[in-house]
């Protein structure tokens, strides 16, 4: 409080002034953060898209690859219209926050589908990230932002009502952590979770005063260290992100890029006239497969990359060429060439991390090729996993091609139908010859 004041002032205080007002820590209790004065009694909310990824060079985002080799990734972030074609578009992450009078840390999970509520009363129940999946990153942003700090683990000798009482200033109040994903669902290769922690932690530091808001806009400095802390928050879920997911707090379509020995990208915002003809080229597809089925595709993005194979390095230098490529596309306002680029950029994931492809995504790939003709569609990961989310770059010139149903008309007119029908045909094939126990499908229907 004393250093608000300070800032309020400016320079204008006596050293003695100064060294009255100096508290001096005793102990690792003296470190914990307090609500602010001026967030006490508000409902903080914060609200940030999420990011579909043009190309991040096969994963080269992941820490321990990007401080080796540098990277760099082309993405951009969107809204979400969760109500069909007559419905509004709008941010799809919401964040709120508040004290409650109530000494628990209370947890919400708003997201349809994946709703709940759960109330903390013990200090060792916040580390149990595993305990419901709904609530981990609401825990580990609890710890990530310093509010419940990681060294307390194990700890006899506090308890959480302490902390509470010590963050609100009153033994019969808590604090509440709510998050609504809308429109968007789990496992969709569109980053998430890093953006809920990323939004989580942000609203955190408001409620704390470490991050002070202008005209309801988060700094890009404050940005920066809520991207920053997810990569902790990655570490505490065992997420294994990177940090380009957590960008998407960035808006527009931009370039992220580190060279070696970088922690945190640089951000270059692109050509902001081409988000016209992106939205009419590039589709995102939700295939139904759930990464979780083949969770070792994101291993191998930096465990083999690790025994140093030349193939892989080769492959990893080629992928980051091609997100510069990108960029120069869509600088120079050609976005229908893109796909050309995510094409190369396919095979050489299938290089860099085998278990990205598989069985569904194979014959899903060949199916719609045939039917809407092999130079019309060019498919790229959204994530991790190929079959989950997805973005298809479409020729906005690509005609069905004859014997086909459809044909003669423009592709980009009948994809989204197509897609569907597709999709669901081979995930009834493949339920039918028993390989359903290799696949784990969500019971969402697969959409565009």
């Amino acid at each position: 409080q004393f250093s608000k004041g300070l800032r309020k002032r400016g320079l204008d205080f006596t050293e003695e002034e100064y060294i009255e007002n100096l508290i001096f820590p005793q102990n690792i209790s003296d470190y914990l953060p307090r609500v602010d004065s001026e967030m006490d009694g508000q409902v903080i909310t914060v609200e940030s898209g999420v990011r579909i990824e043009m190309n991040s060079a096969v994963g080269n985002d992941h820490v321990n690859l990007a401080l080796q080799l540098g990277a760099n990734c082309t993405n951009f972030t969107i809204e979400v219209n969760e109500d069909g074609e007559e419905g509004e578009y709008g941010l799809p992450v919401v964040t709120t926050v508040r004290v409650i009078d109530k000494p628990v840390v209370q947890l919400q999970s708003l997201t349809k589908g994946y709703k709940g509520r759960m109330e903390v009363v013990d200090l060792e129940d916040i580390y149990k990230y595993e305990q419901d999946r709904r609530f981990s990153v609401h825990k580990a942003c609890l710890v990530a932002s310093g509010i419940i700090p990681e060294v307390y683990k194990d700890s006899v000798d506090i308890d959480l009502s302490d902390i509470l009482k010590r963050l609100t200033g009153s033994q019969d109040k808590g604090i509440s952590v709510a998050i609504e994903v809308k429109g968007v669902p789990p496992q969709s290769g569109l980053g998430v979770s890093s953006a809920i922690a990323t939004n989580t932690l942000s609203a955190l530091a408001v409620l704390i005063g470490q991050y002070q808001p202008d005209s309801g806009k988060l700094s890009h400095e404050e940005i920066y260290l809520s991207v920053a802390r997810t990569l902790y928050v990655e570490q505490l879920t065992e997420a294994l992100g990177g940090w380009q997911d957590a960008c998407s707090m960035l808006p527009g379509i931009k370039l992220l890029h580190t060279e070696p020995g970088e922690f945190l990208p640089n951000y270059q915002r692109l050509n902001s006239e081409v988000e016209e003809d992106i939205e009419d080229t590039v589709k995102v597809v939700r295939g139904g497969l759930l990464r979780s089925a083949v969770s070792g595709a994101a291993w191998q993005f930096t465990g083999l990359f690790a025994l140093r194979l030349e193939p892989i390095v080769k492959a990893r230098v080629r992928s980051r060429e091609i997100v510069k490529e990108q960029m120069e596309l869509i600088e120079q306002g050609r976005i229908a060439e893109l796909g050309q680029r995510e094409e190369e950029d396919t095979r050489l994931r299938l290089i860099i991390a085998p278990a990205a492809y598989n069985e569904y995504f194979r014959r899903l790939r060949k199916k719609l090729r045939e039917r809407l003709g092999a130079g019309s569609i060019y498919f790229g990961a959204c994530g991790s996993t190929y079959g989950a989310g997805n973005k298809v770059v479409i020729d906005p010139e690509a005609i069905v091609p004859e014997g086909q149903p459809n044909e003669g008309e423009r592709v980009i007119d009948v994809f989204d139908e197509c897609f569907v029908e597709v999709a669901t045909s081979i995930q009834q094939e493949m339920k039918s010859e028993g390989r359903y126990s290799d696949y784990e499908f969500s019971e969402i229907p697969p959409f565009v």
